[in-house]
């Protein structure tokens, strides 16, 4: 399976396309695509043609969340068909059948194939510099901390298109989606540690979020963490306690993961951001993982005990912070 996967290339390039068409570049509802002032880019934006399918960008303003919109690769073939429905709606108040004819017709009608065939050798060369990432074992990491791995198929792909990370599931299969940097006087890729630091987050994600919804009502003293979370800096995006819980535990057990992969320099400076918007216990949360780790603990057991009772535990250490 390709690295760089052309239907998801092909989905994203249609968000560019209609904010290129309705000269929308600073919309922030579709700020999780990026323009890059690249050849292949350009050439896929304009084959589309996206002013004579205006159905089509009606879609794309009624996208519902942009996680769920890069989610819907998974559900098309090669020639985007809709092989499977999701389980979510992707859309406010469209369907995702008749999408699905509007944009295979545009793929066929433009032969948007021609751009993909034109630029094989320039995207298998990224692939191939990506695949050092790709010799990790990340399921032998991600068992040792969540356990309940072994039916579960673990795969990368990386975007031209994108901006920031995202994960993708369908069946057993969870996809780690990240945009990559481009720069675009030398038209060469720019990589980075915290592809790896990302490529953890996005997968706990997965187990990360069901354990807090198991364990969401056992625990106390939110407000405080919440408040002072958003005292700190929290982006608008996490200011929702469960959400708030989810990015916390993600972003611990994605430093836990990557930290012998990683040099110090990098893990210093992803703890520095964290606690730059609003993540300020991310070092006291780690410790505790850690700990329960080290007494061969899984992420549950260590949230159900240890974390639940660090929460207990606020009013008295609050004074400490």
């Amino acid at each position: 399976m390709s690295i760089i996967d052309k239907r998801l290339e092909f989905l994203e390039a249609l968000v560019i396309a209609t904010k290129q068409y309705k000269h929308e570049n600073n919309n922030e509802e579709l700020d999780f695509v990026e323009f890059y002032d690249i050849p292949y880019v350009k050439e896929l934006i304009y084959k589309i043609n996206i002013n004579k399918y205006p159905e089509i960008v009606d879609f794309i303003y009624d996208i519902d969340d942009c996680s769920y919109y890069t989610n819907l690769f998974l559900f098309f073939d090669d020639r985007f068909n809709l092989i499977d429905s999701p389980s979510f709606k992707p859309f406010k108040n469209r369907n995702i059948s008749e999408f699905a004819v509007a944009i295979k017709n545009l793929y066929e009608t433009e032969k948007i194939d021609e751009v993909f065939e034109k630029y094989n050798s320039y995207l298998s060369n990224i692939e191939n510099s990506f695949k050092k990432y790709n010799n990790i074992n990340y399921k032998e990491l991600l068992d040792k901390l969540y356990g309940l791995t072994n039916n579960l198929h673990f795969i990368i792909n990386i975007s031209l298109l994108i901006n920031g990370g995202f994960s993708s599931t369908k069946d057993n299969t969870i996809s780690y989606v990240r945009g990559i940097k481009v720069n675009e006087k030398s038209d060469n890729i720019i990589f980075n540690e915290y592809i790896i630091v990302c490529l953890f987050h996005e997968y706990s994600h997965y187990f990360v979020n069901d354990v807090i919804d198991k364990y969401f009502e056992k625990i106390c003293n939110l407000d405080i963490l919440y408040n002072e979370s958003i005292n700190h800096g929290l982006p608008k995006t996490y200011q929702n306690r469960k959400i708030l819980l989810y990015e916390y535990f993600v972003r611990a057990n994605s430093m836990i993961l990557s930290e012998d992969i990683i040099s110090k320099e990098e893990y210093e400076e992803d703890i520095k951001w964290f606690k730059k918007i609003g993540f300020i216990r991310i070092e006291k949360i780690i410790e505790l993982i850690k700990q329960g780790l080290n007494n061969n603990l899984l992420f549950e057991d260590i949230f159900n005990n240890t974390i639940i009772d660090y929460f207990k535990s606020f009013n008295q250490i609050k004074k400490q912070l």
